[in-house]
């Protein structure tokens, strides 16, 4: 046996282990992967991050978009969704959220039609909505 599980376990065999909130919480978020439109969601997030964090013409295109169409935004720049820290997720989505009309105004100027289509179906938009909220 090895870790501090097996350790406690070792001293007090009634001992329960139990995952801390964190990592409950996480389990819980990597489970609901599982969920088909959480799943688009987390799919069209991505996709779209890859699409301007690869080109330097791109990220410029998104940051003269959100000048253009929302000021007032404290990004401009789409934030990478992280696969193992639920925080980062959830950052990743409000800044999606955030810069959703500019990013959409760059994608179309690109002819991304397909990116575009994915992240403006209903079963994306709902499970980033409620996310979001």
């Amino acid at each position: 046996m090895k870790g501090t599980q097996a350790f406690i376990k070792s001293q007090c065999p009634s001992a329960v282990y139990v995952h801390c909130c964190s990592h409950s919480l996480d389990l819980v978020l990597s489970k609901s992967l599982d969920i088909p439109e959480i799943r688009a969601a987390v799919t069209g997030v991505q996709s779209a991050c890859l699409f301007c964090k690869h080109s330097a013409k791109r990220v410029d295109g998104l940051m003269q978009a959100v000048e253009r169409m929302c000021p007032e935004s404290r990004h401009s720049r789409l934030k990478q969704y992280c696969a193992t820290r639920w925080v980062e997720r959830h950052d990743s989505i409000f800044v999606f959220f955030e810069l959703y009309e500019p990013l959409l105004n760059v994608l179309n100027s690109h002819g991304e039609l397909s990116l575009v289509h994915q992240i403006t179906d209903p079963q994306f938009i709902v499970p980033v909505v409620n996310g979001h909220a």
